[in-house]
């Protein structure tokens, strides 16, 4: 790729039965059909919501071992390809855990809009210029592939909180931004979508010398920072027993956080090499800590839910979280 020169990390049974669950499938015979299709596909799979996490993360392993091999050229920056391929595993880990419980009752749905932002905004930037490209063969078709996988999986979660289970959805515990302002629940993500929209706008890199498509990838980095914000939210009002597959899909997001900040630290030279000196490249840096700063807690009591070797990882009622 031409991208960015002189930089070594990147370039410039049966179907299942019907339960009260269930009715939350309101789209008709299709969506029902569907629904029923996929869960009984995860049934024959194996799939179940007792599985051993390392049969999900051993499928992930395999999966990233694949990519550096196969798709990489061995570069460094395959860390951002990694930690894309991290987050669309874990918005399907989230998709598998909705069809295997037939709820949405853990998960926000002011999360997920703000994910398909994230997404919408970095394709827009990557697919117009070379600038924030992986350096390796990634970076030519792979990371592109990735990204856009990650979209419509954050899209397929979304549409099935909205339709398939949105009786069980609850709008009261996924309150996140409600009466800040005066301003309404259900537009509590822009409590969040706002001043990241402004940061990025005044405050981005330029390495694709072009404000559309530097704002645009800074915009998805500052929010994809604090998007995961509204799910521990909801998790802190009334959510403390989790199911281990919703647990997965946080730590996976944290993971991928950790992937692009070992990346953004390696190349934070590329960073303040563009117009604005080193602030940008500082600002970067701090929003790839926030994320794992805000989600510390919860990877603690993952650990302790691994070692115990349950079902359910339980949340404090009150603390930190948040």
């Amino acid at each position: 790729m031409g991208g960015m020169g002189g930089m070594g990390g990147m370039n410039g049974g049966g179907s299942m039965p019907h339960s009260d669950n269930n009715k939350g499938n309101l789209g008709g015979g299709k969506t029902s059909d569907l629904t029923r299709k996929i869960q009984k596909t995860l049934k024959d799979l194996g799939v179940t919501s007792k599985d051993h996490p390392l049969k999900l993360w051993g499928v992930y392993l395999v999966f990233i071992v694949i990519t550096y091999f196969v798709f990489s050229g061995g570069d460094f920056s395959v860390l951002l390809t990694v930690a894309s391929a991290t987050r669309s595993f874990a918005f399907l880990t989230l998709l598998i855990s909705l069809f295997i419980s037939s709820s949405s009752s853990l998960v926000s749905l002011k999360t997920l809009h703000l994910y398909l932002c994230v997404f919408a905004f970095r394709l827009l930037s990557i697919f117009r210029h070379e600038g924030y490209l992986p350096y390796d063969k990634t970076g030519d078709w792979f990371y592109h592939f990735v990204e856009f996988t990650a979209l419509g999986f954050t899209a397929f979660t979304a549409y099935t909180v909205h339709v398939t289970f949105k009786s069980t959805y609850e709008p009261t515990h996924d309150s996140f931004g409600g009466g800040v302002g005066g301003l309404p629940s259900q537009f509590g993500e822009l409590v969040i979508l706002v001043p990241c929209a402004l940061l990025a706008i005044l405050i981005h890199p330029t390495l694709n010398s072009d404000w559309i498509s530097d704002v645009s990838w800074t915009f998805s980095m500052y929010l994809e920072s604090i998007a995961v914000l509204p799910q521990l939210y909801l998790f802190q009002k009334g959510k403390s027993n989790i199911t281990m597959l919703t647990a997965h899909f946080v730590v996976a997001l944290g993971l991928a956080r950790v992937f692009d900040g070992i990346f953004w630290m390696r190349s934070f030279t590329e960073l303040t090499s563009s117009n604005g000196g080193k602030f940008p490249g500082i600002v970067a840096l701090i929003s790839q800590l926030a994320h794992l700063v805000m989600i510390c807690d919860f990877f603690w009591y993952y650990a302790r839910a691994l070692k115990e070797g349950g079902t359910e990882m339980v949340l404090p009622t009150s603390g930190s979280m948040v």
